[in-house]
C-alpha cells in the first residue's frame, strides 16, 4: 500500500491574520520551554506555562513565553538616597561654616569702640543687641545661644571702653567678665600703628594734668623700665603697647606709662621674644 504523500503546513506570515502568534512586546522577556511530551509521543499543552508561547525557531518542540523584564528599582532608589544624603551633608556643612564664622569671624579684630554703656538690670539678651548694634559681635541670637551653651555671665551694669569692632564671642565674653571701668576711670586709647610723640599726646588729652614734656622727662630719668629696651638707647619708639587703658584720675606719669611698658614685655613674651637671644646664639 502506497504511503500518502507528505503535507507541508505553511508558516503564518501574514501580520494581520489573527491565527499568528503574537510577537513579545520590548518590556517583555523571551524564555525558551519545552512541550512535556506524553507516553503516546504527543505534547501536554497543560505544562505549558504560557498558552500565548511563540514559536521562534525552527524546531516545532521549542517555543518561548513571555517573562516581565527584570526592574531596575532597587538601584535607583540606592542613587537617589546617596544623593539626599550628600545634600543632607552639604547643608550641614554649610550651616557648620556660617556658625564657626559668626563665632570666630576672620580677619582679627577691627577698630576700638568708644564705649558701651551696659543699663542696670540689662539681660543677656539686651547685652548681646548693644554688642551687635556696636559693631562689637555679628549676630545677637547666635551669642545669646553661645553664652548659654557656655554658661557665660550674667554681667555687670556700667561703661565697657575695652571693646573691639569684629571680634569674636571669647573675646567679647572676655571684655565682660573683666567689668566694667570705675566712675572715676580715665580712659586713654593708644591705636595701633602710634608714633611715641602721638601716643604721648593722647596720654595728655586724656590726662591734662600730664603734659607732654612731663611725660617725655619721666621716660628719659629711667623711672620707666623695660626688660627688652637696651641701656644704651634712649628712645622708647615702640617699647609702649598701644591699647585701651584704664586708669584712676589721680595716676601719676610714671604709673601710666609703666603699664604700658610693662603691657609691651608681656607681649613680647608671649611672641617668644625673651629666647630670641639664645636661638640666635
Amino acid at each position: 500500500m502506497d504511503e500518502p504523500p507528505e503535507v507541508r503546513i505553511p508558516r503564518l506570515t501574514d501580520p494581520q491574520d489573527p491565527r499568528r502568534p503574537q510577537e513579545p512586546s520590548q518590556s517583555e522577556e523571551v524564555r525558551p520551554v519545552r512541550r512535556a511530551a506524553r507516553s503516546d509521543g504527543t505534547t501536554n499543552p497543560r505544562n505549558l506555562r504560557d498558552d500565548r508561547a511563540v514559536d521562534r525557531s525552527d524546531d516545532p518542540s521549542e517555543e518561548y513565553v513571555r517573562l516581565p523584564r527584570a526592574t531596575r528599582s532597587g538601584p535607583r532608589l540606592l542613587a537617589v538616597f546617596g544623593i539626599v544624603v550628600v545634600i543632607f551633608g552639604i547643608g550641614v556643612l554649610s550651616v557648620v561654616f556660617w556658625a564657626t564664622r559668626q563665632i570666630s569671624p576672620s580677619g582679627g579684630q577691627g577698630a576700638a569702640v568708644a564705649e558701651v554703656v551696659v543699663p542696670t538690670g540689662a539681660s543677656t539678651d539686651a547685652i548681646a543687641k548693644l554688642l551687635e548694634e556696636a559693631g562689637v559681635i555679628t549676630n545677637a541670637r547666635m551669642f545669646r545661644w553661645y553664652t548659654s551653651w557656655k554658661s557665660a555671665g550674667p554681667w555687670k551694669a556700667g561703661r565697657y571702653v575695652a571693646f573691639k569692632q569684629h571680634t569674636s564671642f571669647d573675646e567679647a565674653i572676655g571684655v565682660l567678665d573683666k567689668g566694667p571701668v570705675a566712675i572715676d576711670a580715665v580712659t586713654v586709647r593708644i591705636p595701633e600703628g602710634r608714633r611715641l610723640t602721638d601716643a604721648l599726646t593722647d596720654i595728655n588729652k586724656a590726662f591734662p594734668n600730664l603734659s607732654v614734656g612731663e611725660l617725655q622727662a619721666t621716660l628719659a630719668s629711667g623711672a620707666v623700665t623695660s626688660k627688652y629696651k637696651p641701656a644704651d638707647i634712649a628712645n622708647w619708639e615702640g617699647f609702649l603697647f598701644p591699647d585701651t587703658y584704664e586708669f584712676l584720675d589721680t595716676a601719676s606719669a610714671q604709673e601710666v606709662l609703666q603699664t604700658m611698658a610693662t603691657k609691651m614685655d608681656k607681649v613680647l613674651d608671649e611672641l617668644g621674644y625673651s629666647k630670641a637671644q639664645a636661638l640666635q646664639g
